[in-house]
């Protein structure tokens, strides 16, 4: 075995020895040809017109031209005196210096084309080196298989196997001759093997046999570690890519009985050799390799240890080694401001160390998130992990402002990780929210609020420590103002059912966060007279006073509160000429809209007492009113837009209520479907008008428009199917109640209806669906209202009964017969080509029916009377059709160019 492993190292080192040769020879003779090319270009060709240089032709090509001028030309009848010019000596032929060419430099390869040119020259060395490498391993397995050598022979076999083949690699990269070194050469091979060995050695003596204490063990993988280390900064990539290889699954390929927590310090140790090499060698390949493979490694070591709360500890060394070890050092230090985006995502060259930074921060501390659901210990050291890293990333990063983007991972991974406590798989505590949960986290909410406290007073800080000389103090102003709110809201919704306050002292917690914020924007405007940071700490205070309105207040009052911090909004633009105060208006007058319709919603309008109803709307109207009013002083469009259509919502909202309250009885589904639907198609409306205004948000104005309208729609269609009066079903045994024209069934339906029409009749208010669409869905809904009327009027409140008697049959006849004239007319009057198409249908159907249908039942005089009825009526309609129609055309024809019959448009020509 060991003489035919001998007879394989010799082939291979003979065959890569004559293919480097071959290699040196055919570069020589290429370099032989380049300089006889050369010299046949230097020497001048006389036969060979000049050539001029390009700076030169781009001369003579820009040189205005000689103009000669003609002799002047003689009068009629005078003849002018012949000259002599003198003789002009003619000009020598101007002789071009010999212009050397010089052959375009060859085109640079990139990474993927070295690295397959590599491969293919040298495959057989890599698979010599992966050979080697798998052969330390596998001598430590087949003594463990077979029991041939104790614990301790067999790691010192590993052991004396790596140092020999790196023995072997030192001397022969040391007589190497010309051509046989480099990255891709027998030296690399068998060094590579012999780390890989010294690897699957000291790992096995450790986790394996239990040879070495944990110390011994420590540094015995932190000696491998640095060889490998070194060894990729001598021999090159090749050894560094199967040493961090070999180092990384070595574990893997040796396993142990028992997982020790002292692996995470070797992966850490294996890491920061890799990441040292790739400062060193600038090989951006192996760091982002390495990294995943210790993130690998973490999990699984995690999942491995679940009662050892270490790995919060280990990714968080990960994240500040990746930001400090590869390029910006510690403290880490760089010229470059430039963060992670779009364009340096594909300028990866250029910005890899910040991308590596930001990414490999990013991962860790969603890690971290992850480890701290195992119990609430591991929660606890992953709060206080993310809390270290936040802290690092505001102070020590201040002189590489590419990284700022780590202090907002890892402060939003912070309050995140405060609102995750509740979610602990395999425990007692997953997703229960009884009183054995919250039993569990009573006694951890002051390190919550502790926490939440470290992190407002690290970015307080920020706000002040980073924001001079940086390149982007808004950024860290937005941190200041978000990430408060943020984890106040955390603690509010894990903490409050659990009751260690009382609704008192978390209003006095919203109230100083508020008071904090505000403070915070008074001194940006004082001090530093910071718009911009003013602006977004000063609306971060109205979202705490938000929040105070939340958990104090309730019911009507909540909804008023909104809408008063809605219009203190408005004041902030026109007060302080805050640009993001007109995004908070807007939020706190949807907030309230939506109270409005949802909590406390319609349903409590529909059974609440009346005057608070009608206070509760009234009083919004007003807040909307005096804002729109304000808004209009200062000529903030849209502004005035937003409260003019909010306003004019809540009325029409309002409207719709008391009308659906006038009526009484068992309607409420039918109802209160058809009130939603009116609604929705009244908010579609004002976000449509508020497009249609306003010069920002347009498109998302537009989206929010046809949400309105597709929930109104569905609300009707509801309305029309489950919930419809005719059906037999519990849902639907709906009474129509009420005086017509104001009933239940109008309410219902034609109020949607009217709705939609209502652009027809005042032009401010844009159309909702396109003409062919919404002229179909009005007529049917018109006619559903017609038919729901008369059977009401022949049945009764209860007009769910499936038979249909015949005076109602003749009833729907001669509803139809007035349709058509109505609409016929309506077309006349509005010369309206649809409209008179649609009325002939109706009359079309109307005959159709009386011929199939009401025949029937109709005898003598009736049947006669019916058909003469019906005739003249058709009879009618066909005279004004055929009278109106004409005159329509011959104005249409009137209204035309004339062109004259006398025009000849060639003799115009």
């Amino acid at each position: 075995m060991v003489g035919t492993i001998i007879l394989i190292v010799a082939i291979i080192y003979l065959f890569v020895s004559t293919s480097k040769k071959f290699k040196h020879l055919q570069s020589q003779i290429e370099q032989l040809q380049s300089q006889i090319w050369e010299r046949d270009n230097a020497e001048p060709n006389k036969t060979r017109p000049p050539v001029l240089s390009p700076k030169a032709a781009a001369a003579a090509a820009t040189a205005d031209p000689v103009v000669t001028k003609s002799p002047p030309k003689a009068k009629k009848g005078k003849t002018l005196p012949i000259v002599n010019a003198p003789e002009q000596a003619s000009p020598k032929p101007a002789t071009a210096a010999p212009i050397v060419k010089t052959p375009p430099p060859p085109k640079t390869p990139d990474f993927t084309d070295r690295l397959a040119a590599n491969f293919q020259a040298n495959w057989v060395i890599w698979l010599a080196a992966l050979s080697l490498a798998f052969g330390g391993i596998f001598i430590v397995q087949y003594g463990i298989e077979n029991g041939y050598l104790g614990p301790v022979a067999r790691v010192i076999g590993a052991l004396a196997f790596g140092v020999a083949l790196i023995i072997g690699a030192e001397w022969v990269r040391r007589h190497a001759r010309e051509g046989e070194d480099g990255w891709f050469s027998v030296p690399v091979a068998l060094a590579a093997g012999g780390v890989a060995s010294l690897f699957a050695g000291v790992v096995s003596a450790h986790t394996l046999y239990n040879l070495t204490s944990p110390l011994i063990g420590f540094i015995s993988m932190a000696a491998v570690a640095w060889i490998a280390m070194l060894g990729g900064i001598i021999y090159g990539p090749v050894l560094a890519v199967i040493g961090i290889l070999g180092a990384f699954f070595s574990p893997m390929l040796v396993s142990a009985p028992e997982t020790s927590p002292m692996m995470y310090l070797y992966f850490l140790l294996v890491l920061g050799a890799s990441l040292f090499v790739e400062r060193t060698q600038r090989w951006i390949w192996l760091s982002a390799l390495a990294i995943a493979a210790a993130l690998f490694w973490g999990y699984a070591l995690h999942l491995s240890l679940p009662n050892d709360a270490v790995a919060s500890l280990y990714f968080a060394a990960i994240a500040v080694m990746a930001a400090t070890i590869p390029a910006f050092g510690a403290p880490p230090k760089w010229e470059s401001t430039r963060w992670v985006d779009v364009k340096s995502i594909v300028e990866v060259s250029h910005q890899y160390p910040t991308i590596l930074a930001v990414v490999t921060g990013g991962i860790a501390g969603l890690a971290i998130n992850w480890a701290n659901t195992m119990s609430l210990d591991h929660w606890q050291v992953g709060v206080i992990a993310l809390l270290i890293l936040t802290a690092l990333a505001i102070f020590a990063t201040k002189r590489a402002q590419n990284l700022d983007q780590l202090a907002g991972i890892f402060g939003l991974g912070l309050v995140g990780s405060v609102g995750a406590i509740g979610h602990i798989p395999g425990s007692d505590l997953t997703y229960m929210y009884g009183a054995d949960y919250h039993a569990a986290i009573r006694d951890y909410f002051p390190f919550a609020t502790l926490s939440v406290l470290g992190s407002m007073a690290l970015f307080f800080a920020a706000s002040y420590w980073r924001t001079n000389g940086s390149v982007r103090p808004f950024y860290w102003n937005l941190l200041t103002a978000t990430l408060p709110l943020l984890g106040f809201a955390f603690l509010y919704e894990k903490w409050s059912p659990a009751g260690v306050l009382n609704d008192g002292n978390w209003t006095a917690l919203s109230l100083g966060l508020a008071a904090y914020l505000g403070a915070m924007s008074w001194l940006n405007m004082r001090i530093k007279d910071n718009v911009p940071s003013t602006d977004i700490l000063g609306n971060a205070a109205l979202l705490a006073l938000g929040y105070t309105a939340l958990i104090t207040l309730g019911g009507e009052i909540q909804t008023i509160a909104f809408a008063a911090l809605s219009a203190l909004a408005l004041l902030f633009t026109t007060r302080f000429g805050f640009f993001f105060s007109k995004f908070t208006s807007l939020a706190f007058a949807a907030i309230t809209m939506g109270q409005l319709v949802v909590q406390p919603g319609l349903f409590w309008a529909m059974i609440g007492p009346l005057g608070q109803v009608i206070f509760l709307f009234a009083a919004v109207v007003a807040v909307f009113a005096g804002a729109f009013f304000h808004a209009t002083k200062h000529k903030l469009g849209s502004e005035i837009t937003q409260f003019e259509t909010a306003g004019i919502a809540v009325l029409a909202i309002l409207v719709c209520i008391l009308i659906g309250r006038s009526v009484s009885g068992q309607s409420e589904g039918m109802v209160i479907l058809g009130l939603f639907a009116s609604v929705g198609l009244i908010l579609a409306l004002v976000q449509f008008r508020r497009a249609q205004m306003a010069d920002s948000f347009v498109r998302f104005r537009k989206i929010l428009g046809y949400a309105y309208l597709l929930a109104g729609g569905v609300a009707l269609f509801l309305s029309l199917t489950v919930f419809s009066p005719l059906g037999h079903h519990f849902l639907s045994r709906s009474l129509v109640t009420g005086i017509f024209p104001i009933d239940t069934v109008t309410v219902a339906y034609a109020l949607p209806a009217l709705i939609l029409i209502a652009h027809r009749f005042v032009k401010q208010i844009p159309s909702l669906l396109p003409r062919w669409l919404e002229i179909p869905i009005v007529a049917a809904l018109f006619t559903w209202v017609a038919i729901l009327e008369i059977r009401r009027f022949w049945h009764g409140p209860d007009i769910s009964a499936s038979e249909i008697l015949k005076p109602e049959m003749y009833s729907y006849t001669a509803a139809m017969l007035i349709a058509t004239v109505v609409v016929f007319t309506w077309s006349i009057i509005r010369h309206d080509k649809i409209l008179r198409k649609i009325g002939l249908g109706l009359a079309g159907l109307t005959a159709l029916k009386v011929f199939l249908a009401d025949t029937s039942g109709l005898e003598g005089l009736g049947r006669a009377t019916s058909f003469i009825g019906l005739g003249l009526t058709l009879a009618g309609i066909a005279w004004l059709h055929q009278r109106f129609a004409v005159h329509d055309d011959v104005v249409a024809i009137d209204d035309a160019p004339q062109v004259d019959p006398d025009y000849d448009p060639e003799a115009e020509a």
